[in-house]
């Protein structure tokens, strides 16, 4: 079983560091396609071993994320964001869930809670959700949507599962944050 972490990135230097260290004891292989940087970005993913790609920045989040995919050779693919990593005491499951469902091709995708947190309000828990950031790496499983997109499936005969075992964290919601993030969505 191998595992392909896949991340889209945009200057995104002061999180990449992070991604990049928890991914490499997880995964198999790192993907990072880059829509544009112009920081230290790809220099970090390259020189801790992610394999780069580039794509021309066409406002549309899924077609981003969908060239990573296309570039990934793992059985399971975990999509997390630069600013979204397992919790610390969550991460130590990734691979042994992913290793109770392989054999059984009817689980597609796992959905797991994602928890925002304002890393500047000392980590305040903002809201929480459940997503699918883990699932296979098949034809049939691709996102959708050009913001907010969210993984489809378009016929697989796989369903999705959820499991509390996975926790992940997301700060791209604190508040030095959010008004540019709300600026790019409307203009998209």
């Amino acid at each position: 079983m191998k595992i392909s972490a896949c991340v889209i990135t945009k200057n995104e230097e002061k999180n990449i560091g992070k991604w990049l260290q928890e991914m490499s004891a997880i995964a198999d292989e790192m993907i990072v396609v880059d829509t544009g940087s112009t920081d230290n970005t790809v220099n970090m993913a390259k020189r801790a071993g992610a394999k780069v790609y580039h794509f021309k920045w066409i406002n549309d989040f899924a077609a981003a994320k969908n060239h990573a995919i296309e570039q990934a050779t793992g059985d399971w693919i975990l999509f997390l964001d630069a600013d979204e990593y397992f919790s610390d005491e969550t991460k130590h499951n990734v691979r042994n869930l992913l290793k109770e469902h392989h054999k059984n091709k009817k689980v597609g995708s796992i959905r797991c809670r994602l928890i925002n947190i304002d890393i500047d309000n000392k980590n305040k828990i903002v809201d929480a959700m459940v997503q699918v950031r883990i699932f296979r790496n098949i034809p049939q499983i691709r996102y959708r949507g050009k913001v907010h997109e969210n993984i489809f499936n378009s016929g697989a005969k796989t369903g999705m599962i959820f499991s509390d075992k996975i926790e992940i964290l997301h700060t791209g919601y604190s508040s030095s944050i959010l008004r540019s993030k709300k600026d790019r969505n409307m203009k998209i």
